[in-house]
């Protein structure tokens, strides 16, 4: 008999623990079996945390837009067996801090990028960027050449097609992102974009 003012707990909460639990479960797996290790680092007024593993040549991957740094799932694993990988979560994502009043624009967070590969040590390396992280990356390219030993970018942002799509036009208009999920952690304030006519200038605050 339970007491007074003691509730059940819902079958939706149950599943929900337990569905957490075995993503958590998968992403230690996958992070062992690519031989990466969780760590983190103070770089100015954020901290970020990030994957790191594997020896050889550095590969510096950069997620897209609401992506976490586990994301990449058994993406990294090749690499991992001939390259040194470093993955993080970017400022105002995944588990890197995210500050009310700071500004996570592109220009901003290529600045952020660059202070953080410098004090990780990494001297030169391999880019790898998808979406937002693309935009990220070839503006990193643009600005420190001098550090990106090559450079991908898969499905990359910042680049307009000469025919906007149905969702380009509404972000336009509205400035609605229809490609992202509306749930309680949307109100919980993810950064939303500003639009910016300079390829390496879009802001996002």
């Amino acid at each position: 008999m339970k007491n007074k003012g003691q509730e059940r707990p819902s079958r939706a909460g149950v599943r929900a623990v337990f569905s957490g639990w075995i993503l958590e479960s998968v992403f230690r797996l996958l992070r062992w079996r690519a031989g990466l290790q969780t760590r983190n680092v103070q770089v100015d007024d954020h901290r970020w945390v990030y994957l790191e593993g594997g020896k050889g040549e550095s590969i510096l991957f950069v997620p897209g837009f609401g992506m976490e740094k586990d994301g990449w799932g058994r993406f990294l694993m090749p690499f991992s067996k001939s390259y040194h990988l470093v993955v993080p979560d970017l400022p105002g994502f995944g588990e890197s801090s995210r500050l009310p009043s700071a500004n996570y624009g592109v220009s901003t967070q290529v600045e952020r990028l660059h202070r953080f590969v410098e004090t990780i040590g990494l001297r030169s390396f391999h880019l790898l960027g998808v979406s937002l992280g693309g935009y990220i990356s070839g503006c990193y390219a643009s600005q420190y050449p001098e550090k990106v030993k090559s450079l991908a970018l898969m499905d990359t942002a910042g680049i307009e097609s000469r025919i906007p799509s149905y969702a380009m036009q509404l972000y336009r208009k509205e400035g609605k992102i229809v490609l992202l999920y509306r749930t309680i952690f949307w109100k919980a304030g993810y950064p939303k974009f500003r639009q910016g006519r300079s390829f390496c200038g879009e802001r996002m605050t």
